[in-house]
């Protein structure tokens, strides 16, 4: 069986949905009405969201990942984390509707000129046009934060109230560099991933910059990355 890694979180992350206006208000969450499908301003000192991830066995990939690092699961074309399990979750959760099919990478242009290790301090080429090798992965979950219906034996379902996301990274070595765009999206059942990062080598491009998010684990992202792969 494939190890997991659960995270859960108590706070509001910088989603922008009605879940994140409720939590200006109210902290610690907010429980949802039954009857009108309203949040109420109610607050809850419990773990809001748990989302379980999988890890790889690390002898499966090229290089080792960060420890805050992780793959997706690969399905037929689906690029996907989360459960998979649908039964266990209501109808409205996005683990019930299909991920749209993910692309395969072409193949690198010939003589494409690539960095092949990334200096100590990346401010001496921040601002340009950069090509990195490394192992495409995803890191980084944010999520809103509003407290769904309990189940309870009438509906033992699971509910699905919060956005869910992740952002893609490329990684080699000690350092990292997330990708503008790139990443997963969906709910506490299902994210589906526009990226097919399954801790393969692939060479991404683009413009190097400091994060926008100052908050941010790994504080350089490329700009309109493109990403390829040396052999097919």
């Amino acid at each position: 069986m494939a190890k997991t890694r659960e995270f859960r979180f108590s706070v509001a992350a910088a989603l922008l949905t009605n879940g994140t206006l409720c939590l200006l208000a109210c902290p610690l969450g907010c429980n949802r009405s039954d009857a009108t499908g309203t949040e109420t301003a109610t607050p809850s000192t419990k773990p809001l969201v748990s989302v379980s991830l999988p890890l790889p066995p690390s002898s499966s990939l090229p290089e080792p990942l960060a420890p805050e690092a992780f793959v997706a699961i690969r399905a037929g074309q689906e690029a996907r984390l989360g459960d998979t399990h649908s039964n266990r979750w209501s109808d409205r959760c996005a683990i019930q509707r299909p991920c749209a099919p993910f692309k395969p990478f072409p193949r690198c242009a010939a003589g494409l000129s690539v960095l092949e290790r990334l200096p100590t301090s990346l401010v001496d080429i921040e601002d340009r046009a950069v090509a990195l090798r490394g192992t495409l992965a995803f890191t980084g979950v944010v999520t809103t934060a509003v407290a769904c219906r309990e189940p309870s034996p009438r509906r033992p379902q699971k509910n699905c109230c919060n956005l869910v996301g992740t952002r893609a990274m490329i990684q080699r070595g000690e350092s990292a560099v997330l990708l503008d765009g790139l990443g997963c999206t969906g709910d506490e059942s299902r994210l589906c991933c526009d990226t097919p990062a399954f801790g393969q080598i692939v060479i991404a491009a683009g413009r190097l910059r400091r994060s926008s998010d100052s908050g941010a684990a790994i504080p350089w992202e490329l700009l309109e990355p493109k990403l390829c792969v040396e052999t097919l």
